[in-house]
């Protein structure tokens, strides 16, 4: 995954050597992501992880059936991630040591992923920026020590979006396609982000050709997929035992007030919102990134729409939608913001407010922020 990675997204024609301060800032990534996450290597598995990941991959080595899951949650989880904890209790034995270490590769994955969708779509400063942002960020820092499918499905998803944006069709459905096998309502996402690239992108000519080629096969899997689930579960999406106080327009508001006020988060808003309206050149720069805005869009804010549906929020269901935002603060700030000691004087500055919010919690589960380590020594 690296190798193609690196291969399709980092490397451009003329194949520029990594530099020194590059290898250094990874090395620093890797080295705070590390030291955020260590505690957590010893700690037993937490509220979903051990509830569901863990056994489907138990059942998955115990008896090799890719669906002796099926039934175990109430959602029908696709099974790569089963999968590969399958493996690793089979090859291992310390089970708890390595998923714990697999989650940690799979946020470096999702940095990584980050970093290229920054420079992707801007420049390298916005990829950096981007990266540090999420490494302060309590959620993510939580969700790597809980090891579950948020991070590498909403890491695969806009891994796909980078592929479709440079044009690279059939890795975008391959990489798709993998996002979809490691959690399946990214079908939804991909499939309409790519839906609204198809109808924009005036170099596609041959548009029925294009559709049929490279997003037909992402709703045919996950149909086909949804009915294997329901000839063997007895059910489709939703487990008819599912049962949660819902609240769908409360829901709704929670999601919107968690991304742009929690955690820090509000003095991002604050700022992209009075640059916005301090912004002469706005209405020019949407017309030249409309295609870019709508895809990012499309594959992350429908997100509000599945909480909304659920009628309840996990703080870790609005992961994909943080991209997106951040991406928005960081495009206006390089606009305002010329000088480069200046602008990273400001990243740093909200990293660091946001990392002061690691112990504040939206819910019971504490899955958002790192009381949840307290929590889970104490059970």
């Amino acid at each position: 995954m690296f190798k193609l990675l690196i291969r399709e997204v980092y490397m451009t024609k003329t194949t520029k050597k990594v530099s020194w301060q590059d290898m250094l800032f990874w090395l620093g990534v890797t080295i705070v992501l590390l030291l955020s996450t260590k505690k957590s290597f010893s700690l037993p598995f937490y509220w979903d992880t051990a509830w569901f990941l863990v056994p489907a991959g138990y059942a998955i080595a115990q008896t090799g059936n890719l669906f002796s899951y099926f039934g175990g949650s109430d959602y029908p989880h696709t099974f790569l991630l089963p999968l590969i904890i399958a493996f690793i209790i089979k090859l291992t034995t310390n089970h708890l040591f390595f998923i714990h270490l697999l989650s940690l590769f799979l946020s470096l994955f999702f940095l990584v992923v980050m970093y290229f969708l920054g420079k992707s779509i801007a420049s390298k400063k916005i990829g950096q920026a981007l990266v540090v942002l999420f490494l302060t960020n309590p959620l993510f820092i939580a969700q790597t020590h809980l090891v579950y499918f948020e991070i590498v499905g909403a890491a695969l998803r806009f891994l796909s979006v980078i592929f479709l944006i440079k044009k690279k069709y059939f890795s975008f459905t391959l990489i798709a396609i993998l996002a979809i096998l490691f959690r399946v309502d990214n079908a939804l996402f991909i499939t309409l982000a790519a839906g609204v690239y198809l109808f924009l992108e005036k170099g596609i000519t041959n548009k029925l050709s294009w559709l049929i080629r490279y997003i037909s096969p992402l709703p045919v899997m996950t149909v086909v997929w949804l009915y294997i689930h329901a000839s063997i579960a007895g059910w489709w999406v939703y487990s008819p035992e599912r049962f949660y106080d819902e609240q769908p327009w409360q829901s709704l508001w929670d999601a919107i007030t968690y991304i742009t006020v929690r955690q820090g988060r509000y003095l991002i808003s604050g700022s992209s919102v009075v640059m916005l309206m301090f912004s002469k050149k706005l209405i020019k720069t949407i017309k030249e990134v409309i295609t870019l805005a709508l895809v990012l869009g499309a594959v992350s804010l429908p997100t509000l729409l599945m909480i909304t549906k659920l009628g309840y929020l996990l703080p870790r269901h609005i992961l994909p939608i943080l991209p997106v935002f951040y991406l928005l603060f960081l495009a206006l700030l390089q606009v305002f913001i010329k000088k480069p000691m200046v602008f990273w004087a400001i990243i740093i500055l909200l990293s660091i407010v946001q990392y002061q919010y690691r112990y504040d919690c939206y819910a019971g589960n504490l899955e958002d922020c790192l009381s949840v380590l307290n929590l889970i020594k104490q059970q």
